[in-house]
């Protein structure tokens, strides 16, 4: 599994946030709405390991209620009542950063073996059923964000325009 995911209409989605950016002149104003827009995907993927559901509310599947073989080399799960909690290194170590161009959010968390065990998870695997904590939906072997995803997006943007705009007009 590489690192990398096929996006469906990603372009589209992309340009219609980037337009509304280009919109703001002033890169600060630019940076502070990046800035909310990342912290806001941030916490929504760390709810989903508060909430063991993925983006759509359907529950993450314990290994165990499936007919997925137990790898070998798996140990024992310490919190037995919580998925993907083992060391907590996947859902406590998201980290985003953001400037005047864009965003981005991320988690570096690999296994003793290198391996970004993240991808694992979030697209399953052979031995692991898929526990989605993106905000990606399948369609036709490619992704997209969900559309509660791209609509908590513009409603923060328009948010944004609406309230915080107004506070720096009244400044200058």
């Amino acid at each position: 599994m590489s690192g990398k995911i096929k996006m469906n209409d990603f372009d589209n989605f992309n340009k219609e946030v980037n337009n509304m950016l280009s919109d703001l002149k002033d890169p600060h104003l630019r940076t502070i709405l990046t800035t909310k827009l990342a912290l806001t995907l941030q916490n929504q993927i760390e709810d989903r390991f508060i909430e063991q559901n993925d983006f759509e509310g359907n529950a993450w599947v314990d290994r165990k209620k499936t007919k997925i073989p137990k790898n070998p080399r798996k140990k024992p799960v310490e919190n037995k009542n919580l998925l993907l909690r083992k060391s907590g290194n996947l859902a406590d170590n998201w980290d985003n950063k953001s400037d005047a161009e864009g965003f981005v959010v991320f988690n570096n968390s690999k296994s003793s073996g290198g391996f970004p065990y993240g991808l694992v998870h979030a697209f399953g695997s052979k031995h692991v059923p898929k526990r989605s904590f993106l905000p990606l939906v399948e369609k036709n072997g490619s992704y997209d964000f969900n559309d509660k995803y791209k609509k908590c997006v513009m409603d923060e943007i328009y948010d944004f325009f609406d309230k915080e705009l107004d506070k720096y007009k009244g400044k200058k």
